[in-house]
């Protein structure tokens, strides 16, 4: 099983009561976090053998065997009692001591062999030197072999991948970045080529584009222009399509019928005259009024940032 030193008991630790003295016969008991559900303890790194809970202290005041090794990953709770089972203290959510990987190591002038000792208990992930000098190899730990210095440093891992940077840096220089503050951050420089404008992705080329400001555009906007209320329109003869009327005809007793201009007519009836076609089947139009509406409201919340570069 994987385990981690624990930071109650440890190793060779010594617990005293409440008036200074050695706590012979002291019982150390471990839980789960959070709870009284017992919780074993190792006696030693290989995690294999498991303490008695509770641990029963020496006259001395220590853990027998002098170790104490706790599960990996998992929180423990200790309460510590005299002999005769009176509360001296309780601690929660205690995890082992890991020994992980350095995450950087800033150094400020020469490496010694004595600092370089601290490779010994983890892995070199990255180091930032703050001097133009070169500074002793780091092969305490054969972690990296090529000298440091700030023009270029050569980092080569315990698995044999290396890694090159120039000056070092993490950017270089001219590199641009967002940042959400009024400022540049130190070593960077504000851009200001751009202003109230949005951000757009692309896939292609990076641009610049378009011609009205992000808070013109995301404001709230009225709305204007005409309706559709028509209005009362007189056409001309010109506009109308071209037809024909229909007009009466009289008999010889002077009696009267409607007939169409086209047809048949009886003996009695008298001789008709035709009216022309009029009209002239043109176009026209018809006026409007004002439209109204309710106003569109397109300010978007949003966050500014500015634009900067790696001097």
């Amino acid at each position: 099983m994987a385990v981690n030193l624990s930071p109650v008991g440890g190793v060779a630790a010594q617990f005293f009561d409440n008036n200074g003295d050695p706590l012979s016969g002291g019982l150390l008991y471990s839980y789960a976090s959070g709870t009284t559900t017992p919780l074993a303890t190792y006696t030693s790194s290989t995690g294999v053998t498991p303490n008695t809970n509770p641990i029963v202290l020496d006259s001395a005041g220590r853990v027998p065997g002098a170790e104490v090794w706790l599960s990996e990953a998992v929180s423990y709770k200790f309460t510590l009692k005299t002999s005769t089972d009176v509360l001296i203290g309780t601690w929660d959510m205690v995890g082992g001591i890991i020994l992980a990987p350095m995450g950087s190591l800033y150094l400020t002038g020469s490496l010694t062999a004595a600092t370089a000792d601290i490779l010994g208990v983890a892995t070199l992930n990255s180091l930032v030197v703050a001097t133009t000098a070169a500074v002793a190899n780091l092969t305490a730990s054969g972690e990296v072999s090529a000298p440091v210095v700030r023009a270029t440093t050569k980092f080569v891992f315990s698995d044999d991948t290396e890694q090159t940077t120039a000056s070092g840096n993490a950017f270089s220089s001219g590199t641009a970045m967002l940042f959400v503050q009024t400022s540049a951050p130190t070593g960077w420089v504000k851009s200001t080529a751009h202003d109230n404008k949005a951000l757009r992705v692309v896939s292609g080329t990076a641009g610049a584009g378009g011609s009205v400001a992000f808070t013109t555009a995301f404001a709230n906007q009225a709305v204007s222009g005409t309706n559709g209320a028509i209005g009362a329109t007189t056409l001309t003869i010109a506009q109308i399509p071209s037809h024909t009327h229909t007009r009466g005809i009289w008999d010889a007793t002077g009696g009267g019928t409607s007939r169409p201009i086209i047809g048949t007519y009886e003996p009695s009836d008298t001789p008709e005259t035709s009216t022309g076609a009029t009209g002239g089947g043109g176009s026209h139009t018809h006026t409007s009024g004002a439209f109204t509406g309710t106003a569109i409201n397109l300010a978007v919340q949003y966050v500014d940032v500015i634009i900067c570069t790696k001097s």
